[in-house]
């Protein structure tokens, strides 16, 4: 069982890491629809087809084991160095243990510092599944408390217990000001940040006994969004927050529409970096189209 869990883990971090270069070149726009059986880009559009089907397929025959598992030893990580891209221009918390009412808890995945502003942030290794882009409204409310909902609660509960001093950091400064909540998904569950889910969203917290303030906000996005952010925007994390909130972007679009490439995405550390395993994996799997 332990070698069949360890084959698991290291398909999955396989995965993990291609799935992260694909999606850095699909969420880009340097590939549309009209490219996407284009001979220099078709293996690479393959491949990343067959991977996140593979992942689906592992997801459903393995059940829940498999996903939290991937979430926690495998997308989480990844994450994590993703925000070290740009540590210089914040610091980073990692999850740690503190504790209520007798009970040790955790923090929110991560933590991010600049002066007196904080981001929580909530990994969740959800991916969209095909009963969302058409279902009841079961299945959407489902579907939003599993990739959001459950976060924004997490994170509301936390920013209370910063603020009444139960949770405690050595680097969290003692005057917070903003703290903003980011949960990162690992694809785009393309769901309209609207009016209804806003609504859906406080019923939730309702439902577990935490209120969403009507002038608390929260943002959505995968974790390809996260990388251009990080790597094509001039502008830091804290900043991109920052103007989605005070410009009311984030009930007018998605958090990738505003991202602004400034720098050229071939300069880009996750084009360098990935574009080497991308070639090597599309050449065992299509060498025809490679030849």
């Amino acid at each position: 069982m332990r070698v069949k869990n360890e084959k698991y883990f290291l398909i999955s971090l396989r995965y993990a890491s291609c799935h992260a270069a694909f999606s850095s070149f699909q969420s880009s726009g340097r590939i549309t629809a009209d490219m996407r059986f284009a001979p220099p880009l078709g293996a690479h559009q393959n491949c990343y087809a067959s991977l996140r089907s593979f992942y689906h397929w592992l997801c459903f025959s393995l059940g829940g084991q498999f996903r939290n598992k991937f979430g926690k030893m495998v997308f989480e990580l990844y994450v994590k160095s993703v925000l070290e891209w740009n540590e210089t221009d914040y610091n980073i918390i990692p999850e740690f243990e503190y504790k209520y009412l007798g009970n040790t808890v955790l923090s929110p995945d991560f933590i991010l510092i600049k002066d007196n502003e904080l981001i929580f942030i909530e990994v969740k290794a959800n991916a969209p599944s095909i009963k969302l882009k058409s279902t009841d409204f079961a299945e959407y409310y489902s579907q939003l408390y599993k990739a959001y909902g459950k976060g924004i609660i997490q994170c509301i509960k936390k920013e209370k217990h910063l603020r009444d001093g139960i949770m405690t950091h050595s680097e969290i400064p003692q005057n917070v000001n903003s703290i903003y909540f980011l949960i990162i998904t690992l694809e785009e569950f393309r769901i309209p940040v609207s009016d209804f889910m806003r609504e859906n969203i406080e019923n939730m917290c309702l439902e577990e006994g935490v209120k969403l303030e009507k002038d608390k906000h929260f943002h959505l996005m995968g974790i390809q969004t996260l990388e251009s952010i990080l790597e094509e925007d001039s502008r830091s994390i804290f900043d991109f927050l920052r103007m989605r909130e005070e410009k009311g972007r984030i009930y007018e679009s998605y958090a990738w529409l505003d991202v602004e490439h400034s720098i050229p995405f071939e300069s880009t550390r996750g084009v360098q970096r990935w574009k080497n395993m991308i070639d090597e994996l599309g050449r065992d799997l299509f060498p025809d189209e490679y030849s």
